[in-house]
């Protein structure tokens, strides 16, 4: 049964070299599903077009800079040699001609386009070429005339051209040849390979981390000039951790973490087979001084903004595009929820419940850190605040049929006017691809407002550090950590909360040792004991001891 025009399978004809990711080893199988194709065509580059592999072993495998270099060769051996401005392409000739007799008819296709044919010069066959309307002075400035009739072609008295280009047919398929000298081994490529392999399937790494673990192994190729691995000495760990320190001398943090992903990858070259002749003691050696990781995990203060300022600025906000309507909804969504930018752009209309006022980060689509689901309920800030978000809500579901699984911050559609200019028509139903359009959204608005630099991520210091200003117990804290997507407590006090140094000041002041040593003392005499054993909230204990002292200092 023959199949219809939209079950045939469309031709992939473009193949980004931007895609191969530099540092990565690829094998057909990798290939094939980046690009959408089969295993055969990968192979047929291979056997007709001149794609090199790393040796002559199977599985077959790809250097990424021969890779890069390959589909690029291929895209530019696509390309139709440039004619003259005004010339129509052959597909026959496969060269750009200009028409024959200069005589070419006009069809109007819409409001934006309009068709030009053209007669092939050389081989009489038809030529077309779209235009835009306010682009039809091609006709005058070219010499073109307009015919009802294309001329009908013929050889005779045809033998010069008036080709603007040379006479022959364009090449095509031409064989492939790397450009200048590609150092790398194979065997490396083969073992690093399985390693970026086992990286994500084995020990449960996400891509992000094996991005940074083929950068930091890069380096280290980059540093030995791609030796082989089997001839890692102490010696080399000892050049190359002075070679990290010098590289990176801008940044301790960079070098630590370079050094540390090459120490994880010997440490398990070291179990594979042909590779247990390495020496733990070697191995072992790739680590900066105590000194240097010490400085490597030094983490400056969270900056942030107060949440009363942030508030102020959302309700003050006057929204006039689509672009505004939705920055706005984006940062009161941040300020209720203090959810990760990542997770943000992600998320469902479905995913908001404002009945129960919580949006359910689903792990299965949304884009949590460590792939956690996490239920976090909306901050009780000032009403305005959610009816930001309950309107934009509204918004896409009335005025764009959006449902419950489509963006809840989709992408704004542009289209082209009459006067063939860019314009913004609402939204379409896709995600963000990038964050930066957060942090660009938030930059804009604070540059109106006078106010500093902060990305999107401070909204989350400012909640932090606004609840630790409240007297709150230990199960409030617990709460408030969950609800900003922490797995643990220590991590919302050691990571996103410093005491600011005029809070600090002001603790100390108030810490009066005599009275604390008073108080302690007063705990630990067994006269209070029974006190002690009957009040278990700590904050009544300490307010019936604080009256002890004061009775006892009234009476001496």
């Amino acid at each position: 049964m023959p199949k219809t025009p939209s079950e045939k399978k469309i031709p992939i004809r473009k193949f980004d070299p931007r895609r191969i990711r530099k540092g990565f080893v690829y094998s057909a199988k990798d290939l094939a599903e980046i690009y959408g194709v089969n295993d055969s065509i990968i192979y047929r580059w291979v056997r007709e077009e001149g794609l090199i592999t790393i040796d002559d072993k199977s599985p077959v495998l790809f250097h990424h800079e021969i890779l890069r270099q390959f589909l690029k060769h291929k895209e530019q051996s696509r390309r139709m040699p440039s004619g003259n401005i005004g010339d129509f392409p052959c597909l026959k000739c496969y060269q750009k001609r200009r028409a024959y007799k200069d005589e070419i008819t006009l069809k109007k296709v819409n409001k934006k386009l309009w068709k030009i044919q053209g007669i092939c010069s050389l081989c009489g066959c038809k030529m077309n070429m779209n235009t835009q309307a306010n682009e039809l002075l091609l006709i005058k400035t070219f010499g073109y005339s307009l015919v009802e009739t294309l001329p009908k072609f013929s050889l005779i008295g045809n033998k010069t051209s008036n080709a603007t280009t040379t006479s022959k047919r364009g090449v095509l398929n031409n064989k492939f040849t790397p450009q200048g000298k590609i150092i790398f081994h194979p065997n490396n490529e083969r073992i690093k390979h399985d390693y970026f392999d086992k990286v994500i399937h084995r020990f449960g790494k996400n891509e992000k981390t094996r991005d940074l673990i083929i950068s930091a192994l890069l380096v280290f190729e980059e540093f030995n000039e791609c030796k082989d691995f089997k001839l890692f000495s102490y010696q080399e760990a000892k050049e190359f951790k002075k070679y990290l320190l010098t590289r990176y001398s801008h940044s301790i943090q960079m070098a630590h973490r370079v050094i540390t992903y090459v120490k994880e990858f010997f440490l398990w070259l070291k179990e594979q087979n042909g590779y247990k002749k390495l020496y733990y003691d070697d191995i072992k050696a790739l680590q900066l001084s105590l000194k240097d990781q010490e400085k490597a995990k030094r983490t400056k203060p969270k900056d942030y903004l107060e949440a009363e300022k942030w508030q102020d600025l959302i309700l003050s906000l006057d929204p006039h595009t689509e672009v505004d309507v939705r920055g706005r909804a984006m940062l009161a969504c941040l300020l209720l929820t203090g959810i990760r930018v990542e997770a943000l752009i992600s998320l469902r209309i479905g995913d908001v419940n404002f009945a129960r006022g919580y949006i359910f980060q689903d792990s299965t689509h949304v884009k949590t850190k460590f792939s956690s689901s996490n239920k976090t309920n909306l901050l009780q800030f000032k009403p305005r605040i959610k009816q930001i978000l309950v309107e934009w809500v509204e918004l896409l579901r009335s005025e764009y049929g959006f449902s419950n699984d489509d963006p809840l911050f989709p992408r704004i559609s542009v289209s082209i006017n009459d006067g063939l200019q860019f314009q913004r028509s609402g939204f379409v139903k896709e995600f963000l691809v990038s964050t930066s359009i957060v942090n660009q959204e938030l930059s804009k608005q604070l540059e109106k407002a006078n106010i500093g630099h902060y990305t999107a991520h401070t909204i989350r210091n400012s909640l932090i550090a606004l609840f630790m200003e409240f007297d709150l117990t230990a199960e409030q804290l617990k709460a408030v950590s969950q609800n900003i997507s922490h797995k643990s407590l220590d991590t919302t006090l050691n990571s996103y909360y410093t005491v600011h140094e005029h809070r600090k000041d002001k603790i100390i002041e108030e810490l009066d040792i005599e009275r604390l040593t008073k108080l302690q003392k007063l705990k630990n005499n067994p006269k209070y004991h029974f006190i002690l054993s009957q009040i278990t909230d700590e904050e009544a204990i300490d307010k019936v001891f604080e009256a002890l002292i004061n009775n006892k200092d009234v009476k001496s």
